[in-house]
């Protein structure tokens, strides 16, 4: 892809395990999860960052600033973990991918891991400059697997992007919970819960395609905990009806970290009494 999109040849050295990993200039970074868990990054320095953007886009009327160029790196990102994607899926991996995110070493210095991942570093060569290219994967070690605990396996729905990437970024640095996919509407619902079969839905009650009130009935049949999005267009009568139903819980926008941590903190105890 280097070598098609930049033309760019490039050469990977030998990965090293690192706990850190200081930012040269952008660092951009990918989560997958599903049936295989761990994140793809690049960290790349300014010089390099800019002339990548240069290659791809061939412009010189733009006006290249680190903002520009931060989403140039992250479309690059996008693309690359996509092709990736598509290999996985092929060999018949269930996977998926969230929004690649790009920082700027003003805004983030370091990059260090989440709990329980490794980084391994690869030291990546082009006949101009050096950058680093790696994966961060997820270990469990002995003591977490005799504990036999069940992890949460998260679907989002929600047909808000910024809602879907804040509920994302807030359940993503949970321990032991799998966003398993994010879907905008009633009908990518359906097709992401049937092929993932997620223990836990987060349920906006407002989206096209496939009503709401439907794919909810379907998920409590299945026995699958629910968390409701309340939003202001949804009454008191309306959520109290839910509650009847079936639903786990209600969360209401705009969204407080630390009620949904309290949410699943809950559910965790559920799936504990419940063996």
């Amino acid at each position: 892809l280097f070598r098609r999109m930049p033309n760019l040849i490039l050469k990977l050295g030998k990965g090293t395990y690192k706990e850190s990993i200081d930012n040269l200039f952008i660092f951009s970074i990918v989560d997958f999860s599903n049936s295989m868990n761990f994140k793809y990054f690049m960290n790349i320095p300014q010089e390099l960052a800019y002339e990548i953007a240069k290659r791809l886009y061939k412009d010189d009327s733009i006006d290249y600033d680190n903002e520009l160029i931060s989403d140039f790196i992250r479309e690059m990102t996008n693309i690359i973990c996509g092709n990736i994607t598509s290999q996985l899926l092929e060999l018949g991996e269930k996977v998926s991918i969230r929004t690649p995110k790009s920082f700027l070493k003003d805004e983030m210095e370091k990059y260090v891991p989440p709990p329980g991942y490794k980084i391994i570093d690869f030291p990546a060569k082009l006949p101009t400059n050096e950058f680093s290219i790696g994966i961060i994967e997820k270990f469990d070690t002995d003591a977490e697997i005799s504990k036999g605990e069940k992890k949460l396996r998260v679907l989002i729905a929600d047909d808000s992007e910024l809602s879907r990437i804040q509920l994302a970024d807030i359940i993503g640095s949970i321990e032991d919970v799998e966003i398993v996919g994010s879907a905008k509407n009633g009908d990518e619902t359906i097709e992401l819960f049937e092929k993932f079969e997620p223990n836990v839905v987060i349920l906006d009650l407002i989206m096209p395609g496939i009503s709401a009130d439907e794919i909810f009935d379907r998920l409590v049949e299945k026995s699958v905990d629910v968390i409701i999005v309340s939003g202001l267009g949804n009454s008191p009568d309306v959520i109290a009806e839910k509650y009847r139903k079936g639903a786990f819980k209600i969360i209401s926008k705009p969204f407080d970290q630390k009620v949904i941590e309290k949410v699943f903190a809950e559910l965790f105890e559920k799936v504990k009494d419940n063996g």
